[in-house]
């Protein structure tokens, strides 16, 4: 069976093993081989880089990859934070129009279309929830 380390345990393993705490009750502990601990501890300057950036709880995350268009997704994160810092109300499609704008003036050498996916992965990676509030 295999197991999937999240994030947080990787850090809790890496803390272990900074403890002195020794591989084999780490192995049995976490119910994994030697090997994938001596991957995370070759990986710890990666995987804490990681963990201290990341807006994502990492409870949950299990991978660390990069994103593909970072300038945009810095770019529509800090207009977000503007827009809410100026009370302005915002929707799925104002994101998606201003994520389209971002591309267009800092990557516009790539094909992008643009998609709701694109801003549901947006919103989970920064923990962003959305509401309307409706007056009468």
């Amino acid at each position: 069976m295999k197991i999937n380390l999240t994030i947080a345990d990787k850090c809790k393993i890496l803390n272990e093993l900074d403890y002195g705490e020794k591989v084999k009750d780490i192995c049995a502990h976490y119910n994994v081989n030697q090997t994938t601990i001596y991957r995370i501890k070759n990986l710890k300057e990666r995987i804490l880089k990681f963990a201290f950036s990341s807006h994502v709880k990492q409870e949950k995350r299990k991978r660390m990859r990069n994103l593909s268009y970072l300038k945009v997704d810095q770019a529509l994160y800090a207009w977000f934070i503007n827009e809410r810092l100026n009370k302005n109300i915002i929707t799925n499609e104002i994101l998606r129009i201003k994520e389209l704008e971002f591309h267009s003036i800092l990557d516009s050498n790539t094909q992008f279309q643009g998609s709701s996916d694109f801003i549901e992965k947006f919103k989970r990676r920064h923990g962003i929830r959305l509401w309307r509030t409706i007056t009468n």
